[in-house]
């Protein structure tokens, strides 16, 4: 195996392993480590993987923020979705329907404009940064503020930080998502238009 046959792009560093990074971090310094001092390798090497493995958890539950961003989106893009629903079932077959409008033209862009598939997936990156980092900004501000753990000090200013700071990461995910979403309907409408697929 080489180095090259392991792949890990950027959505995958900023989403999964820094906020996997973030709770491992945590974790550490609840065991009691002295990070200046007895950091070694082995414990780097445990720190990384996981960061790595804790991140696609923290990945896969940040996944349900979908939903309630599902429930709350703004109603900018209707008259975009209106038009990609106009355009894809003159296009597209009869199973087509089975697939989100925001995949198709993902789907869509990858295959007839790469370089606005690259422009959308920045966006998502984005936005699955900051869709991972709401837990571990939750759980931080619960443990400072709740004092449960006998190495944290109780410390209610750093733990409403915390916790406004994951309501901004949410805040900044939604807008993220939007513009995902808004740039995506926008490429395929604009290609449709000059008729290149």
């Amino acid at each position: 195996m080489k180095p090259s046959d392991f792949y890990l792009s950027v959505s995958d560093f900023f989403s999964i392993v820094v906020p996997g990074f973030i709770i491992s971090i945590v974790v550490i310094v609840l065991m009691n480590y002295n990070l200046k001092t007895d950091l070694n390798a082995i414990l780097w090497a445990i720190l990384a993987v996981g960061s790595y493995i804790i991140g696609h958890i923290l990945f896969a539950m940040g996944a349900w923020w979908d939903e309630t961003y599902d429930k709350i989106k703004t109603k900018g893009n209707d008259k975009l979705i209106s038009k990609i629903t106009e355009i894809r079932e003159g296009y597209a077959d009869r199973d087509s329907d089975k697939i989100n409008m925001y995949q198709w033209c993902r789907s869509v862009l990858s295959r007839v404009h790469p370089e606005g598939y690259v422009e959308v997936l920045r966006k998502e990156a984005d936005s699955k940064l900051f869709r991972s980092i709401i837990i571990p900004l939750l759980v931080l501000g619960a443990i400072l503020i709740g004092s449960v753990l006998p190495n944290i000090k109780y410390d209610l200013l750093l733990g409403c930080v915390s916790i406004v700071f994951s309501i901004l990461a949410y805040w900044r995910y939604c807008g993220q998502r939007f513009k995902a979403c808004k740039i995506a309907y926008t490429h395929v409408i604009v290609l449709f238009s000059l008729n290149k697929f």
